[in-house]
């Protein structure tokens, strides 16, 4: 399930993934919010929390990306999602992401893992995105000599 929105101003969906022949299918639909209030209590999970994010969406070389930041999990991981139709198609990252490593197929990085109140993320991938960041500042602050133009000496007579 799903709320999505801000503010006051909220869609709620409800979304059934199955797997066939080794390709994701997910079947999604609206649902009212008095729909979503009673399929939240149904389902219930004590040993899970409920997971926030932060989404980013955005078109690149004819692309559709989501990055989407976990923010009450632990080390904050941000998840690049890339929506495609077909497995042959050329994807192309943007330049402007800093990728640590691939994790479609690492089951510590899907939403029904990551919601378990005892997950923590591995030490390991929070030192490497602690590091890509530190190198990512330092890139972007790298001191430039600041442009100085000569003075004009008539405004310097009195």
């Amino acid at each position: 399930m799903q709320r999505a929105g801000k503010n006051d101003s909220f869609t709620y969906s409800h979304q059934i993934r199955t797997y066939k022949e080794g390709e994701r299918i997910e079947k999604k639909r609206q649902i009212s919010a008095r729909e979503y209030i009673e399929l939240l209590e149904q389902n219930k999970d004590p040993a899970k929390k409920t997971l926030k994010k932060v989404r980013q969406c955005f078109i690149y070389a004819q692309q559709y990306f989501l990055v989407e930041t976990f923010i009450n999990v632990d080390g904050q991981p941000s998840l690049l999602r890339i929506e495609t139709t077909t497995e042959h198609k050329e994807l192309r990252i943007p330049d402007f992401l800093d990728v640590i490593r691939e994790v479609t197929h690492d089951k510590n990085y899907i939403s029904s893992t990551m919601a378990k109140k005892e997950f923590k993320m591995a030490e390991a991938d929070k030192k490497s995105i602690k590091d890509a960041a530190k190198t990512h500042t330092a890139e972007k602050t790298k001191k430039v000599k600041p442009e100085t133009t000569p003075k004009d000496k008539s405004k310097d007579k009195v």
